[in-house]
């Protein structure tokens, strides 16, 4: 579903409430117009019981506090292994809340948030390299 131009009403259509139960696995929204409002739905189903393993949410239009809210479903949620923000309005906020959660969790493996005009300080909280231009959290999957 990238880029077709879907907003935050359209983000209200794909996971209405009455929809709950379904597990989707992939879901890519890269390049619509997704803000915070949009974000905060998405998080509601992160926080649910969700198998969501991939979630794409490249190029869209979100800032600090979708991300904070984002950071605060992925703290609890255990099904999510790639996580994509990159190019959206972040700032240092949204962007700090994400790269703590994305440090301490046992699931995510490969986190991108690169474009999202932060200081290089905030873009190492995620990663090692100090170039904000780049900032990818991957690393091997722990044997269980």
């Amino acid at each position: 579903m990238s880029k077709l131009g879907i907003t935050d009403a359209g983000v209200m259509l794909i996971f209405p409430e009455k929809l709950k139960s379904i597990q989707l696995l992939i879901l890519h929204l890269r390049g619509n117009s997704i803000s915070d409002i949009g974000a905060f739905k998405i998080a509601e189903y992160l926080n649910g019981k969700t198998k969501l393993t991939e979630l794409l949410l490249d190029d869209n239009i979100i800032a600090h506090q979708g991300g904070e809210q984002l950071g605060n479903a992925l703290s609890s949620n255990t099904s999510l292994v790639i996580f994509g923000i990159s190019n959206n309005l972040l700032g240092e906020l949204g962007y700090a809340k994400l790269a703590e959660v994305a440090q301490k969790s046992e699931s995510l493996i490969y986190v991108f948030m690169e474009g999202n005009m932060i200081q290089e300080e905030t873009a190492c909280l995620l990663y090692t390299s100090p170039s904000p231009r780049d900032a990818t959290l991957s690393r091997m999957p722990s044997s269980a």
